[in-house]
């Protein structure tokens, strides 16, 4: 539930120091391939030599350095609930050791589905790494209304297009789930561009659910 947004707003947001920001969407790889391509990613090429212990060195030759250049690495892993070879979470708990000056060098962030929590209960000594876990709900009714206004007033609205009651439609039809509420949004501002409607009632949120299967229920 918004995940991707949130890494990418993450990635902005960090200062300079924290720096490179790695991000691999695509983690369904073996523990070699996966070492390598975070070796090809922090140093900026590959090796003709990609045996794991070259890559492991190339990794921790690069995290010293940029250490000792003040900046720290973070390792985002995106899709994470995919990560089901014990193998491949067990390369990733060996990545969080790499330090410099009994300082970790590299922050590795998991993300993804609700499945991934107990494929890390089955690993302890990877969750016992893990500083924090957080878990993204969907919106509240209230929450959801905000967040289809700021988009509204982001885009330029300069007048109320939907009814109260037509937002408190798309929540509910959507349960909460932002790209669900942008999918029907969109719908509805179609809907009321080719009928030029002056505003979006409940019931053209309801007939555009019904006759586009907007489909309600989990991400």
């Amino acid at each position: 539930l918004g995940k991707t947004l949130l890494v990418r707003t993450l990635a902005r947001q960090l200062p300079e120091g924290i720096r490179p920001f790695v991000r691999l969407v695509f983690p369904q790889m073996s523990p070699e391939q996966l070492l390598a391509y975070l070796a090809e990613e922090l140093t900026g090429g590959s090796s003709p030599e990609s045996s794991t212990d070259r890559n492991l060195r190339r990794v921790a030759s690069f995290l010293a350095d940029n250490c000792r250049h003040g900046r720290h690495a973070v390792l985002v892993i995106e899709e994470a609930h995919v990560l089901k070879d014990s193998a491949t979470l067990e390369t990733v708990r060996l990545l969080m050791n790499f330090e410099h000056e009994s300082t970790p060098a590299m922050t590795v962030m998991l993300v993804g589905q609700p499945s991934l929590l107990p494929a890390l209960r089955r690993i302890p000594e990877l969750e016992e790494r893990l500083d924090a876990k957080c878990l993204l709900h969907r919106f509240t009714l209230e929450e959801s209304i905000s967040y289809i206004q700021h988009r509204l007033n982001a885009a330029g609205a300069r007048r109320p297009i939907f009814e109260e009651a037509a937002m408190e439609a798309v929540h509910h039809l959507a349960q909460g789930t932002p790209r669900r509420i942008n999918r029907l949004g969109d719908l509805a501002l179609l809907l009321g561009y080719a009928e030029e409607l002056r505003q979006i009632a409940p019931k053209h949120i309801e007939a555009l659910a019904e006759e586009m299967l907007v489909p309600a229920g989990g991400d």
